[in-house]
């Protein structure tokens, strides 16, 4: 039978020895979600470092140590994962890789860490940008406060994930921000702001709010949610 010479399997064992420290977007969808009716099944999350072995996850809700779940990445593609430890805002994955994938794995993820420097500069120039943060709660109509993960966010609007899927033209607030949902996304929906917001503020103003604002942006929302209602009347 055929066997690796040490030298062969020291050149393979070195190929595979490569991790990407850097963000990446994507979704996931766990396996305890399969069927599942009364909420969304597939969320976003954010892959914070990646090898062709595990992933670091920043994510919006985390299943149980053990469980499987569909994980894709851009530029990565679709990968199987099995949860290996949770950690705070996000869990840690084994990647469930046959031998004939980890190789292609780990030549994409070399070509990543070739490609950061200008991916970062272009990045800076987006529409669309990756929050440093991607954590921040959501209040919706009634009060009810969840936590909810940032998937990208513009001057505009975001996409946003939770365990929840508010109606379309739903009114919501992104921590500070008050907004609009107005599609279904992938990994979650998208909300328009109520007004431009500054590039070099928003994600100050989408961070978790003060507990002592809690009050007034519930009523900001109640009052958004009857201005909204009285204009569909109208119209």
């Amino acid at each position: 039978m055929f066997t690796l010479t040490p030298t062969m399997a020291s050149v393979r064992a070195a190929a595979l020895d490569v991790t990407y420290i850097g963000d990446l977007a994507g979704c996931y969808a766990l396996s305890s979600r399969e069927g599942y009716s009364n909420g969304p099944r597939v969320f976003s999350c954010r892959s914070r470092s990646i090898s062709p072995v595990m992933a670091v996850l920043d994510a919006p809700v985390a299943g149980a140590v053990g469980e499987t779940l569909g994980l894709k990445l851009d530029t990565l593609g679709l990968m199987r994962a099995s949860i290996k430890r949770l950690l705070p805002g996000g869990f840690a994955v084994d990647l469930l890789l046959d031998e004939a994938e980890r190789p292609h794995l780990a030549a994409r993820i070399d070509w990543l860490k070739r490609r950061h420097v200008q991916a970062v500069d272009e990045r800076r120039h987006a529409r669309r940008w990756l929050p440093h943060d991607p954590h921040s709660m959501l209040i919706l109509v009634g009060g009810v406060e969840l936590p909810c993960f940032i998937a990208d966010v513009s001057v505009t609007g975001a996409a946003i994930s939770a365990d929840t899927a508010p109606a379309i033209g739903a009114p919501v607030v992104v921590g500070a921000v008050l907004a609009r949902t107005v599609r279904r996304t992938e990994g979650g929906f998208a909300v328009h702001f109520l007004g431009e917001q500054k590039r070099d503020t928003v994600e100050q103003l989408l961070a978790p709010p003060p507990e002592d604002r809690h009050d007034m942006l519930v009523s900001l929302l109640a009052a958004a949610e009857k201005a909204f209602a009285s204009r569909g009347a109208s119209g």
